[in-house]
């Protein structure tokens, strides 16, 4: 009976170290993956940050050349609108000037026929 049960636990143990190397390879194979999906989840944050560093390099470029643009623009309207008035004005002044002028000539015609 002796030699039974010696014949019996010299399997066990055997099958008891096959398996505890095979636990180990698992956990090893495990943390393997737990590092790749570390190191991928490090990837995925460094490349939203590089996109979010971009787009805002972009849209703050974006921005300062439309203020440039409204900024000219609204010199440009300006410039405009002295012209345009110092036009008008002229013209107003020539009107008004060509007023007078006929009212002094209806004024004399007024005091020669009269």
């Amino acid at each position: 009976m002796e030699i039974k049960q010696h014949s019996q636990t010299r399997p066990l143990k055997s099958e008891l170290k096959e398996e505890q190397m095979k636990s180990q390879q698992r956990i090893q194979e495990k943390q393997k993956k737990a590092q790749e999906l570390k190191q991928a989840v490090n990837n995925i944050k460094r490349s939203a940050q590089t996109a979010e560093k971009g787009s805002e390099r972009i849209f703050t470029e974006m921005i300062s050349s439309m203020e440039k643009r409204r900024s000219e623009v609204m010199e440009l309207i300006r410039a405009q609108e002295k012209t345009e008035l110092s036009r008008a004005e002229r013209l107003l002044e020539q009107l008004e000037q060509e007023i007078a002028d006929l009212q002094r000539r209806l004024q004399q015609f007024r005091s020669f026929y009269l």
